[in-house]
């Protein structure tokens, strides 16, 4: 007990400095109008650390583009449940930009059907603005990371794009 009575108490202490970079991430697109939308769909499940995996879609000036993700995360989380989310993806110069590792932190509170939202962002400055919608049991105030991949196919009409627009 007093073990996890410590983790706790230094969850709490590291949290606020954590959770911080999903305000700076905020602060930087505030009143900017978003590139693209992003949806996607998974489960996690979990208890202080929590892995997920899904998948989805961006939608990039009318044109869909499928992609498949997984992470984890690190906070005060446990449970299992099954979302959607959708948001806004800012900083978006390169479509090929978009692949990558992402950053962030994220809350939400799930009782049978609940949500919350989140912020993440790659090293190439992509960020995502996400909101969700949960069914299941859980608690989520936590930091963490997930890949987004593409297929091969995916990431050459990606780069079409891009290289018809002069990026």
């Amino acid at each position: 007990m007093a073990t996890m009575f410590r983790k706790m108490a230094a969850m709490a202490l590291v949290l606020p400095f954590v959770f911080a970079t999903g305000a700076f991430a905020q602060e930087d697109v505030e009143g900017a109008v978003p590139d693209a939308q992003i949806y996607l769909s998974g489960k996690s499940f979990g208890l202080v650390l929590t892995a997920g995996k899904g998948g989805g879609r961006l939608v990039y000036k009318g044109d869909q583009y499928a992609f498949q993700m997984g992470g984890a995360s690190f906070g005060i989380a446990g449970g299992i449940t099954a979302a959607k989310a959708s948001g806004d993806v800012y900083g978006l110069k390169r479509l090929e930009d978009f692949p990558g590792k992402y950053e962030g932190t994220s809350a939400g509170l799930t009782a049978v059907v609940g949500g919350g939202g989140s912020w993440y962002k790659n090293d190439k400055g992509v960020m995502i603005n996400l909101k969700s919608e949960s069914a299941g049991a859980a608690i989520n105030l936590s930091a963490g990371s997930f890949n987004v991949e593409v297929s091969e196919s995916t990431l050459a009409r990606m780069k079409e794009v891009d290289a018809a627009a002069g990026n």
